[in-house]
């Protein structure tokens, strides 16, 4: 296993995923993020995606979907977004690592800097009376994985 040996103090964020079931904050969030790096790219999906272009409005340039960016659209009821290897390469490739550019390069995908999640409301779904095993089962979200 080869080591990280070079490291500096700053990432420059220029590419970002959101997906998140509470949207809350990202009408503040989202605008930060594009006044800090007006070139950043955020890919999103489902109803994230839909929310971020109502807050952006015209200047939803910085938005795509990535079912887009992977070529995969999600799964029936969305259970499966973000699960797809030019994905994961970009979460965890190292940035000084030659062989990991020349992945990034073979498989056109970029690094991903900056990655927001967070899971359904599982706990408060099933605390609902009357609450059936598929309605608990569609809640349940592991980051970046189901959701």
């Amino acid at each position: 296993m080869r080591r990280v040996e070079e490291i500096d103090d700053l990432v420059k964020v220029e590419h970002a995923i959101i997906s998140v079931s509470d949207k809350s904050g990202l009408d503040m969030f989202v605008p930060a993020l594009i006044e800090i790096n007006p070139e950043i790219v955020i890919f999103s999906t489902g109803g994230t995606y839909r929310r971020l272009q109502e807050i952006l409005g015209e200047d939803s340039g910085n938005v795509q979907d990535v079912a887009s960016y992977i070529g995969q659209p999600e799964t029936e009821g969305g259970l499966v977004k973000t699960l797809d290897f030019r994905l994961f390469l970009g979460y965890l490739t190292e940035t000084y690592s030659k062989s990991h550019q020349q992945d990034l390069e073979r498989t056109t995908s970029v690094p991903i800097d900056l990655v927001v999640f967070n899971l359904y409301p599982f706990t408060a779904t099933i605390a609902k009376l009357n609450i059936d095993f598929e309605d608990a089962r569609m809640n349940i979200g592991v980051v970046g994985l189901a959701h």
